[in-house]
């Protein structure tokens, strides 16, 4: 537990440790005079709540029910650290973004999701909701960067892979308190259910992508291991919904008049085939066909990358062929009815940032044609963050009393949990723009807290009684498409995107207990870790580990090369093409030990030091060549012959 104060800057950490079969739970009360009561229990069984499932009672503090104490002893070790808060949670130098307001959304915002342990989502725990149809929760952990939030999450996975998942392979959508928003007969022992709005198909992909980027962050394949089963079963669930076999895969009902929702935007009557549910397939499909070669499947890998390829086909049709792009309005449409009709064309922002945010639209005319209609509609209304759509919904295809009239709810309100998507959508050929939208963001929150459900489309005010954590999502955005920090199972991949007024930001961060300086320019990025800074203008990454680093030139899954040496090495990667690949290394006197891996075992490959030649040798059976570098501010260059 750490408690802050901000305004005096002070910061307390209890860290407790007790026997093994010893379960502790700790209850916070806000007391007379601004005073905050912590009751700590612990119990040798787990202690249950009182009220049903309600981790929070709103006019008293009795949320656990009574634990039976018996005649023994229990020894249990507090740890208590004081400190300074900015120290204790420095960020480092986040120049153009004000960082006190980052850390503080990351640490209260971000952190609401927390309903308890093995509940994640991306509410909050007043209202105690955990919803499982977002394909987002595993990037909190990304910019919140806390060893024991990310930890938390890979323990909810697995709790939700016991159960909230049907034998069937339905992987039920939400949790909550009370079974107050269940679809009658659906409340689990365990407090998951359908939503009474309908059955929420996004689930099953958002769940799959959910462990894998979860995997991206604990890097522990013996976890993911466990998973396979699992979220094959899950994937299978949507790709046996495709009847037709035209590659799209259905939602349950047929028609919007059946009035039952099936994703996110759950109270429009999205039916038959929706862009949104396959989009996420694609995304699903795509990272567990790396996922699967990486366990040793490839079978299973080819038949999801076959499977992904031929929904993308589909879904880039045009709407007269039975996809979901629209050539006249230059968008994609919502969704595909059983009888062919097409409803959603109204610019609907979630489907479209999807589109591109998950690689389904990869035409450089098409992204343009639908970034720029957003940004100039933003523009026009002024508009502080994207809506859901930017026009109106086909009359009696939502709920009529949250969402009518234009703009209202889902039919045109805005919601900032797609933030991040719709960053990472603008960043790689206009960074300006996304930044523009953190920085809106940030300044509600100095405004009001973020402490809303959504904004008014027509005010820009707060509204909703549910406080939304993924109100935070600006922020993962600005970590993940701005500053390009993109953990990978075995690596730090660096893809920055930053704008001039950002130069010279140095962002500290942890990943697996290994800690990074990375330093930030328009015109170079460096990663500083233990003895090694390294450094490109391109993207690369890096794995350290004692005085050993292993580098990747771009977004390659398998490592460029490995250097060794117990001093400081400063290493500049150049360039890398099918023949050669180059770096500058400065490290004083001292030698450094290379490996590289990945070659052509068939062919010669020479090293060359300040064009001198220092080696010609064919790799190993594995492709790997060996060789030693001493001295300072040597250009090396590897070259196939």
């Amino acid at each position: 537990m750490t408690f802050w104060n901000k305004n005096n800057n002070s910061c307390f950490r209890i860290t407790s440790k007790t026997e093994k079969n010893s379960y502790p739970a700790v209850s916070f009360t806000h007391l007379k005079n601004d005073v905050l009561g912590v009751i700590q229990t612990w119990s040798d069984s787990e202690v249950t709540t009182k009220h049903g499932f309600y981790r929070f009672i709103e006019s008293g503090s009795d949320v656990f029910a009574p634990v039976s104490v018996r005649k023994s002893e229990v020894n249990i070790t507090c740890s208590l650290q004081a400190s300074k808060y900015d120290e204790a949670y420095d960020r480092g130098t986040l120049n153009g973004i004000n960082k006190t307001s980052v850390n503080e959304i990351l640490n209260t915002i971000a952190r609401y999701s927390v309903v308890d342990q093995n509940l994640y989502g991306s509410n909050g725990w007043r209202t105690g909701y955990a919803v499982l149809q977002e394909q987002w929760l595993a990037l909190f952990g990304l910019a919140i960067d806390d060893p024991e939030y990310i930890r938390g999450y890979s323990q909810t996975l697995e709790y939700e892979k016991e159960h909230a998942i049907l034998p069937g392979g339905r992987v039920l959508p939400r949790w909550h308190h009370d079974a107050g928003d269940s679809m009658y007969g659906t409340f689990t022992k365990d407090g998951f259910y359908e939503c009474q709005w309908g059955y929420m198909l996004d689930s099953q992909p958002a769940f799959a992508i959910d462990v894998a980027e979860q995997f991206d962050m604990n890097g522990d394949i013996a976890w993911l291991r466990k998973f396979k089963p699992a979220c094959d079963k899950v994937l299978d669930y949507m790709i046996r919904r495709d009847s037709d076999g035209n590659g799209l895969f259905e939602v349950i009902q047929n028609t919007h008049r059946e009035q039952k929702g099936t994703d996110w935007l759950d109270v429009i009557w999205a039916s038959y085939e929706v862009s949104t549910i396959n989009a996420l397939m694609y995304k699903a499909l795509n990272r567990w066909s790396e996922l699967e070669n990486l366990l040793g499947d490839p079978k299973m890998s080819e038949q999801y990358k076959s499977l992904a390829n031929k929904l993308k086909g589909a879904f880039n049709k045009n709407i007269s062929d039975g996809g979901f792009w629209n050539p006249d309005k230059q968008w994609y449409v919502h969704w595909r009815e059983k009888d062919g009709s097409v409803y959603g064309n109204n610019l609907v922002s979630v489907v479209n940032l999807m589109a591109i945010g998950f690689g389904l639209c990869d035409d450089p005319a098409r992204k343009e044609a639908i970034l720029s209609q957003m940004e100039e509609l933003n523009k026009k209304e002024h508009l502080f963050i994207w809506p859901a759509c930017y026009f109106p919904y086909e009359a009696g295809v939502g709920q009529m009393n949250v969402n009518h009239p234009w703009p209202d709810y889902e039919n045109g309100d805005l919601f900032l949990g797609w933030a991040e998507l719709g960053t990472r959508c603008y960043a790689e050929k206009n960074p300006e723009i996304a930044v523009k939208y953190i920085k809106n963001v940030i300044s509600k929150y100095e405004q009001d807290g973020l402490a809303h459900q959504r904004y008014l489309r027509n005010s820009q005010s707060g509204a909703g009684d549910d406080i939304l954590a993924n109100n935070a999502m600006a922020i993962v955005g600005l970590y993940r498409n701005i500053y390009g920090i993109r953990p990978q199972f075995n690596r730090l991949y660096l893809e920055p995107h930053l704008t001039p007024e950002l130069n010279e930001t140095e962002v500290k961060y942890n990943l697996r207990t290994k800690n990074y300086l990375i330093r930030l320019n328009t015109d170079l990025t460096t990663v500083v870790t233990g003895n090694f800074s390294v450094s490109c203008k391109k993207p690369f990454a890096v794995n350290p580990g004692k005085n050993k680093v292993t580098v990747f030139f771009g977004n390659e899954p398998a490592e460029t090369f490995t250097a060794t040496t117990s001093q400081e090495c400063k290493i500049e990667l150049m360039e890398k093409n099918n023949s050669m690949f180059s770096w500058r290394q400065s490290s004083g006197n001292g030698k450094v030990q290379y490996t590289l891996m990945g070659l052509n075992p068939g062919k010669s490959y020479t090293v060359l030091i300040n064009q001198a030649i220092l080696k010609i040798s064919k790799p190993d059976t594995k492709g790997v060549i060996s060789f030693v570098s001493q001295g300072d501010k040597n250009a090396i260059l590897i070259k196939a012959d």
